[in-house]
């Protein structure tokens, strides 16, 4: 079982706009996406295509690195193909039952991240991190 993080907020269209948190559309739908196409972004989409069903994933804040790690929500991936999701504009990302909810006050992490906590998507590999993930399911 492999741990994933995925960032929830989207580039807005037009660069006056301010970019989304898709955390509460993530949780509402049973989804995890990426707000960019794979044209944009094609090694996101080759993170992605190494989930399996049954790994754990949790929705990160927009994380900066001399912060705390701060979680919205933990699942588990139900279906790993990826395909276009119509709840979110046809953004493509995989399935999830969520389990942990906390949209609105995220958890804080008490161990230091990895440095890919930055990334938009990334898997987990700090065993401190996944210990205090799978403490609050």
């Amino acid at each position: 079982m492999a741990v994933w993080g995925i960032g929830a907020y989207f580039l807005a269209d037009k660069p006056e706009d301010i970019p989304e948190d898709h955390a509460g559309d993530f949780c509402k739908y049973g989804v995890a996406v990426l707000g960019y196409t794979e044209e944009q972004k094609p090694d996101y989409y080759d993170v992605m295509e190494k989930m399996k069903v049954g790994d754990l994933i949790y929705i990160k804040t927009r994380f900066m690195a001399d912060k705390p790690l701060k979680v919205k929500a933990i699942g588990i991936v139900t279906n790993a193909e990826i395909l276009p999701k119509d709840a979110l504009k046809g953004k493509k990302g995989v399935d999830v039952h969520w389990i942990k909810k906390s949209v609105n006050h995220p958890i804080e992490i008490k161990a230091k991240p990895s440095a890919n906590s930055v990334r938009t998507i990334f898997e987990e590999k700090n065993d401190d991190v996944i210990r205090e993930i799978i403490s609050h399911l």
